[in-house]
């Protein structure tokens, strides 16, 4: 084939399709704004915790994916013919946090190394318990937020009140009705089941 014929069939020919982009990740949505009837106490934006000191700014928001969001809706619907709600302990947690975290206790079985990641830096996971609608108390459960003890493991029997092995109980059944699984080592923690499907993300906290 001459080399006039050759240029003539390349031109002829149809362009190559381009790739499809890639689909952006679902946002980071402030939880209060899009789930009525929750409630939010982020402890890392007190020094009601582990570490004893702030490390979240002041009016810091409780993020989560929308998509996550929007199903933490089925879980509010649930406990609500019970007096009963969702009170939020963290959910996004920004690499930095991450980071302070890790600086304070340094064992992967404890806390997601920073360079790992954790399911929180994607948006895809929630620290939370169960409070009353009247007056925003937080029913009994096995431990409190973040200890170490044994009785934090999911299904621990040994200097676990009957109470709060049901109330326990009650609130992994809520969060599973909305599509997330409850995690072994502590009561409070769940991760969206389909979490692999957000990356990690750097987001901002402060309203």
């Amino acid at each position: 084939m001459g080399r006039c014929a050759l240029l003539l069939l390349l031109l002829a020919a149809p362009p190559a399709l381009a790739a499809p982009p890639a689909l952006a990740a679902p946002p980071l949505v402030d939880v209060s704004k899009v789930v009525p009837g929750i409630r939010v106490d982020l402890r890392y934006a007190s020094n009601r915790n582990v570490i004893g000191r702030a490390f979240y700014p002041r009016g810091a928001r409780a993020l989560l994916r929308r998509p996550l969001a929007l199903r933490l809706r089925r879980a509010v619907r649930f406990l609500r013919p019970r007096g009963l709600t969702l009170l939020i302990w963290d959910a996004y947690r920004p690499p930095a946090a991450q980071r302070v975290l890790w600086n304070h206790t340094p064992n992967a079985k404890l806390v997601a190394p920073p360079w790992r990641g954790s399911i929180h830096t994607r948006g895809a996971a929630l620290d939370l318990t169960l409070a009353r609608i009247s007056d925003g108390r937080p029913l009994p459960m096995p431990t409190p937020y973040d200890s170490n003890s044994a009785r934090a493991r999911r299904g621990a029997r040994r200097g676990v009140s009957k109470q709060a092995r049901s109330n326990s109980a009650l609130l992994a059944r809520a969060m599973r009705l909305a599509g997330f699984v409850p995690y072994r080592a502590e009561w409070w923690h769940f991760n969206a089941r389909d979490f692999k499907r957000y990356p990690l993300a750097k987001a901002s906290l402060s309203p």
